[in-house]
């Protein structure tokens, strides 16, 4: 962690390595939470760094094991479609950033309620409204950012820097 705030990728990335190859000699056979957690952490560093397809590798173990210890009516499990979601928009594949974003926000959803006013759920709409302007379907985004600011208006008012960003 530490070596990742310092913007210094190298050290994690080799710590986290290790970790998880730890994790996984301990849990040998068995989608245990500490090997999510691992492979979690290891794609963020990743996608920090831009790797975005090795990121995506550790983001999908990482899914396949908490699906399989949660089931898919979990809020991490929700997460990690999201940062799936970042990635495929980032290596240029909106229809599976979308479908991503989708999951992640149907699963808060069901979660929390439909009408929870989550910040998380904001920051999804947001991603989908992304999604949708940078693919030049400007009502389809303007649809998802007014969700998104309507949320996190009532989250944190109206004063909020991120909402002064928004407009």
């Amino acid at each position: 962690g530490v070596y990742k705030d310092q913007e210094e990728y190298t050290k994690p990335i080799e710590y986290f390595m290790k970790s998880l190859d730890i994790k996984k000699s301990l849990y040998e056979g068995i989608n245990h939470p500490d090997i999510a957690v691992s492979s979690n952490n290891l794609a963020d560093v990743l996608f920090d760094q831009g790797e975005w397809k090795k990121a995506l590798f550790y983001y999908s173990k990482c899914l396949e094991i908490e699906i399989s210890v949660y089931g898919d009516k979990n809020d991490g499990v929700a997460q990690t479609y999201n940062k799936l979601g970042t990635v495929y928009k980032n290596l240029g594949l909106p229809e599976k950033a979308l479908e991503n974003y989708f999951k992640s926000l149907n699963i808060f959803k069901s979660v929390y309620g439909e009408n929870d006013p989550n910040p998380l759920i904001a920051g999804f709409y947001k991603n989908i409204g992304t999604v949708y302007k940078d693919g030049g379907h400007h009502e389809a985004a303007l649809e998802y950012y007014f969700k998104y600011l309507e949320i996190f208006i009532s989250v944190c008012g109206e004063n909020h820097p991120d909402i002064a960003n928004s407009y």
